[in-house]
This record gives C-alpha cells, structure tokens and sequence, in this order.
C-alpha cells in the first residue's frame, strides 16, 4: 500500500515537472508567434515604401535587439 502510494508520488511528480515544460514551450512559442505577427505587419505597412539602405539596416538591428530582449524575458 506505502509502495504504491510512493509510486503514485512520483509519477505524479514526473507529471507536474512534464506540465510545466509544456507550458513553458508554449510560452516561449506565442511569444515567437507574436514576434513574427509583429514583423510580418511591419512588413506589411512598409510594402510599396521606397526603401534606403540604412533603413532596411536600421530595421534589421531592430527586429535583432527586440530577439535579444524577448530571450530575457
């Protein structure tokens, strides 16, 4: 009876500990999804704008530096 009690215990520890992996997948993955809804908007907004070199570079240290930041999150 303890043993199974034991067994119950740590299984449902393996369970918690995979629960909250998961949740922390799917964080980081709406997190991702977000991010690129954001780039693909801009992206979007910017279609048909006639672009410099040093805007594009701008915006690729940008769309770098917010990755940065999100990882830190």
């Amino acid at each position: 009876m303890v043993e199974k009690l034991k067994d119950l215990l740590s299984d449902g520890v393996v369970i918690g500990i995979l629960g909250l992996f998961a949740l922390f997948i799917n964080n980081s993955l709406n997190r991702l999804d977000k991010s690129i809804s954001e780039v693909r908007a801009d992206i979007q907004r910017l279609d048909g704008q006639s672009l410099k070199r040093e805007d594009l570079d701008l915006i690729i240290k940008l769309t770098n530096t917010q990755g940065e930041t999100n990882e830190t999150d």
